[in-house]
């Protein structure tokens, strides 16, 4: 569907999100501005290709997307911003670089979300730096992998990127501390890395023994069901979230098209046996933000049953997809105002100290 025609269409879509919520037939109760912006999303995240969002949401390469992302920064410019990470085989660059760091400091990778299709954008930029600031994580480093894309590479090459960059980090480089990061399709991506760990993908290069596996693992609103029933959350009907199971649908099969490989447990971690899933966080401090409302609630929910005490949930109240994104960026004294925010940070703080 064309972009003027995802526009004439916008008006009978509103009607009902408006009509549910005045007569308070779904669950969102918030400001009623954040429930009409969502629908907005949602509605033509359904309605566009791929390559209108790019348009829209000006989507440039990671190198131009940090250069325009620091000018709206008010803090001075980070040590190593925008230095790449060199390496074979991948692209990486630094959004911050701790001075004189060694091996063993820690480095906060970031696996971005955008439905494969999606470079890194400004705010992935933004809230990791804040996090890395509010943090009192000791000369913690930023790092984001700029995986390959979809549709023009398709899966499995993110998934090659990631396994080719970890290979780098910690068997050439020696790193030792790593705290692995992924929202949205990013957290899909770090999902994969765990089981390849365990279980390696014959795509993917083969981490050699003894695998120096991530310290931490922070997923929020990890997208690990690409072959979902349209039931529960996912429930056109009843969503009110930013993103709409339209958009997801259309979003998986560019990013994997046949229908039994986006079920195998690589691509929907959801679908996964739990056993696996249990073994590939194990000795992990892992950390599951989603939100109460979204359109992944139910299979956030599954994930979180599988690995049980392997992880620790944190469900924000009337929370959307990936509303780390979306949210202010805090300050030191408006931390606590912040779900996502706070819940991350605190949860850095916490695991860092053990």
């Amino acid at each position: 569907m064309g972009r003027l025609t995802a526009i004439l269409s916008l008006p009978g879509s509103l009607i009902g999100v408006l009509y549910g919520y005045a007569t308070g037939t779904t669950q969102r109760k918030g400001s009623l501005t954040k429930v009409i912006t969502d629908a907005l999303g949602a509605h033509l995240s359904g309605k566009l290709s791929v390559h209108d969002i790019r348009f829209l949401g000006a989507a440039s390469p990671i190198d131009q997307t940090m250069t325009k992302a620091i000018k709206s920064l008010a803090s001075p410019v980070p040590p190593g911003y925008n230095e790449p990470y060199e390496g074979s085989g991948f692209s990486a660059r630094w959004a911050l670089k701790a001075p004189e760091r060694t091996p063993s400091d820690p480095i906060l990778l970031i696996l971005h979300g955008g439905g494969y299709f999606l470079p890194a954008l400004g705010f992935h930029v933004h809230a990791a730096l804040a996090i890395a600031r509010l943090s009192d994580v000791k000369n913690l480093s930023v790092l984001f992998l700029d995986y390959r894309l979809a549709p023009e590479n398709p899966y499995p090459a993110p998934l090659q990127d990631a396994a080719l960059l970890y290979k780098q980090l910690t068997e050439v480089d020696k790193n030792s501390n790593i705290i692995l990061f992924g929202d949205s399709a990013g957290g899909n991506l770090a999902l994969f890395l765990l089981q390849h760990f365990q279980k390696p993908h014959p795509a993917c290069y083969a981490l050699k023994e003894p695998i120096v596996k991530p310290k931490t693992v922070l997923l929020v609103s990890p997208w690990v069901d690409l072959e979902p029933n349209p039931v529960g959350s996912f429930d056109p009907k009843h969503n009110t979230d930013v993103l709409s199971y339209a958009a997801l649908d259309y979003w998986a099969k560019t990013y994997c098209a046949d229908r039994e490989t986006r079920r195998s447990s690589y691509v929907s971690a959801a679908q996964a046996d739990a056993e696996l899933l249990r073994k590939a966080v194990q000795g992990i401090n892992v950390l599951l933000l989603y939100g109460e409302v979204e359109v992944l609630h139910d299979a956030c929910a599954a994930l979180a049953e599988k690995i049980g005490s392997g992880a620790v949930v944190a469900i924000e109240p009337e929370g959307t997809h990936d509303s780390l994104l979306t949210a202010k960026i805090p300050s030191p004294s408006t931390l606590n105002n912040s779900f996502p925010f706070k819940t991350i940070v605190n949860y850095l703080n916490e695991v860092s100290g053990k």
